[in-house]
């Protein structure tokens, strides 16, 4: 065992040196996602009965609540207030009439804020309705950004969009077929 350590002493140091790469870069990738997340946290969380005054409404409170993910701007300006008051009449109600349901993924990017809603609901025909709803907001300024001038900052226009999201989508199709 000697000899086999003292004939390969260089390429064990370069793969414990590998090793050690590979160790620190998922640190730093883990560090980096929960800085993202805490960061995202500090702007937004979930919606609960604190954030709201529903005295009057024949909503049950707690089964929406327990059932949807409905986001909550943590911070009080004029951009935020508008948002929540948005999110809390348009589509809190909607799935207090309609049975809807609302889910919410928020990322952030180059200081942009991103919240995207998807909402789904039950029409008078009965049938199902998806819907999405997205917020962007430049956290420097505190102003809310328009999904074009998003695109336009990432030199993309809606088709390259599609294109993109069509071909994500039959790569899954082909990998779950």
């Amino acid at each position: 065992m000697k000899n086999f350590i003292k004939e390969n002493k260089r390429s064990i140091i370069i793969i414990l040196i590998l090793l050690i790469l590979i160790i620190a870069l998922t640190i730093f990738t883990n560090l980096k996602k929960n800085k993202n997340n805490l960061l995202i946290n500090s702007y937004i969380s979930r919606l609960d009965k604190e954030n709201i005054n529903l005295k009057n409404s024949p909503c049950d409170l707690n089964n929406i609540l327990e059932y949807n993910n409905i986001p909550y701007f943590n911070l009080s300006n004029k951009v935020y207030d508008e948002i929540n008051e948005e999110i809390l009449t348009e589509f809190l109600l909607r799935t207090c009439y309609q049975g809807g349901f609302i889910d919410y993924e928020a990322s952030i990017n180059n200081n942009i804020l991103s919240v995207a809603l998807n909402i789904s609901y039950d029409t008078d025909d009965d049938l199902a309705y998806l819907e999405y709803k997205t917020y962007n907001i430049n956290i420097d300024t505190n102003t809310k950004i328009s999904n074009e001038k998003i695109l336009d900052i990432y030199n993309l226009d809606k088709n390259k969009v599609e294109n993109i999201v069509l071909s994500k989508l039959m790569e899954y199709y082909d990998y779950e077929k």
